[in-house]
């Protein structure tokens, strides 16, 4: 279906935002094209002294500027630790930082030069401005939009212009002292964020969402690893094929932020999972117009819907089977894992050495010392009872206890050693009995459990997925 996105949509900003802004070879009058739709860069300025970054970039309709321009805020640079860091951290307080009250006057400053070009003579404008104003004639921002520390550039902004829409991903929250200043039931402020974000999580765990102004949309994009860090937080991953000295769109691809074993990649695109409204291709969060319900329009419905479930169905079974690959593929190392588990157990009881001592002491006990032992009980049973002596003075008594006393040391080294190999046998039926059992489902009687149920489980899954394929195509 073709839609109709004859403006700066919010999936335009988003990926303004989230990848273009972000890309430090797209100079002033280089051409980009977003969402298949034609954009070029109009202003490009070097980094403030406060550390602020930004683009001003204008929709085309084909070769012909619109008049429409978007404002882009570049976040965090965590390579400037004196602006974009430090400005970071003052966010969580009361003081507005100077990058913001940057961005404030970078924003009034264009709009009032677009103003003013259609207003003031060309000589007038040239004096007031030192710049000719056919470069800002019949130019409006219409839209204003930043990631992260840029967010709360942009929700700053929105506060202070409620006729200016605006933009923000994953976006840090304001300082106390602006927040307080927005008005209730802000409705030009959009903030969209991923669940996988890890401002996100932080924002959500220290409360920071009263700091936060304009609608919350939470979108189930990136993933929580490390390696996607920076991708599920810019919502993008553009990286070159080669390296170039200049900006070439081409020279882009999108890379995949994550790979299965099997091949199964996820990409971060974060626009791609914002739910549009079908006649105007943009976000439903940024308000939709009442539209006549004609059979022309209900035939674009029924068309949108069909593709996008179509596309999410397949999308769903293409997942399970990765992970029913996955799950078998590690099913099929089973008798693989149990032995590698024995050996850990094996490990971190010192079984080894556990059975070396015992063995050692055994070894000694039976042939040295037991040996010795019933040596000195025959020599000291030969002098009593040939020595009639000692039984004058009660010696008898003496070596007899001498005998029983090694008597008595036998028996204990020999329960001694009883224990050591009870204890060798005990490890020993654990590692060869029972830790196998660790695996068990015995209700359902799966020897591998955890992967055997979850492959009865996706046998059911998956062809009731293919089911419902087969009924929406």
């Amino acid at each position: 279906m073709k839609l109709k996105k004859k403006k700066i949509t919010d999936l335009d900003a988003v990926e303004l935002s989230g990848a273009w802004v972000y890309q430090n070879k797209l100079g002033q009058n280089k051409p980009l094209v977003v969402n298949n739709k034609p954009y070029k860069v109009i202003e490009s300025p070097e980094t403030g002294s406060s550390g602020l970054d930004y683009k001003v970039i204008e929709r085309y309709d084909g070769k012909q500027p619109t008049g429409e321009v978007a404002l882009v805020y570049q976040g965090t640079n965590l390579k400037d630790v004196k602006g974009d860091v430090h400005t970071d951290l003052l966010l969580a307080g009361k003081k507005n930082p100077t990058q913001m009250e940057d961005a404030r006057k970078v924003y009034t400053d264009l709009k009032n030069k677009y103003a003013d070009a259609n207003i003031l003579s060309s000589r007038e404008f040239k004096r007031k401005y030192v710049a000719r104003s056919t470069e800002f004639k019949n130019k409006k921002i219409t839209m204003v939009s930043g990631n992260s520390l840029a967010g709360a550039h942009a929700q700053y902004i929105g506060i202070i212009d409620p006729n200016v829409q605006v933009v923000t991903t994953n976006t840090a929250p304001l300082p106390t002292s602006l927040s307080q200043q927005a008005r209730k039931n802000i409705k030009n402020i959009r903030n969209y964020h991923s669940h996988s974000d890890v401002l996100t999580k932080v924002n959500q765990a220290g409360n920071m969402y009263d700091t936060i102004v304009g609608s919350n949309i939470y979108l189930a994009n990136g993933i929580t690893t490390f390696s996607a860090l920076t991708p599920s937080h810019t919502g993008y991953n553009f990286v070159e094929k080669e390296k170039l000295d200049k900006f070439d769109q081409k020279n882009l691809k999108n890379e995949a932020i994550y790979i299965s074993r099997n091949g199964l990649k996820l990409y971060a695109d974060m626009d791609e999972h914002i739910p549009i409204f079908v006649w105007s291709g943009d976000a439903i969060g940024a308000g939709a117009p009442k539209i006549k319900l004609d059979k022309a329009h209900l035939a674009e419905l029924e068309s949108y819907v069909h593709t996008r479930l179509s596309d999410y169905v397949s999308q769903i079974e293409s997942k399970m089977k990765d992970v029913q690959q996955s799950v078998k593929k590690d099913h099929d190392r089973f008798e693989e894992y149990v032995d590698e588990t024995k050996q850990y157990f094996k490990e971190i009881t010192h079984y080894k050495m556990i059975e070396g001592i015992v063995h050692s002491l055994s070894t000694f006990l039976k042939m040295a010392f037991n040996f010795k032992a019933d040596d000195v009980i025959t020599n000291l049973t030969e002098l009593r009872n040939k020595d009639k002596f000692f039984d004058l003075i009660g010696g008898d008594i003496i070596i007899s206890s001498l005998i029983n006393l090694i008597e008595d040391a036998k028996t204990k080294f020999s329960k001694l050693i009883s224990h050591g190999e009870t204890l060798i046998f005990t490890l020993n039926d654990a590692v060869v009995t029972k830790i196998i059992k660790l695996f068990a489902s015995p209700k359902f009687g799966f020897s591998d459990g955890v992967r055997e149920e979850i492959m009865e489980h996706l046998n059911i899954v998956i062809p009731n997925i293919q089911k419902v394929n087969e009924q929406v195509e």
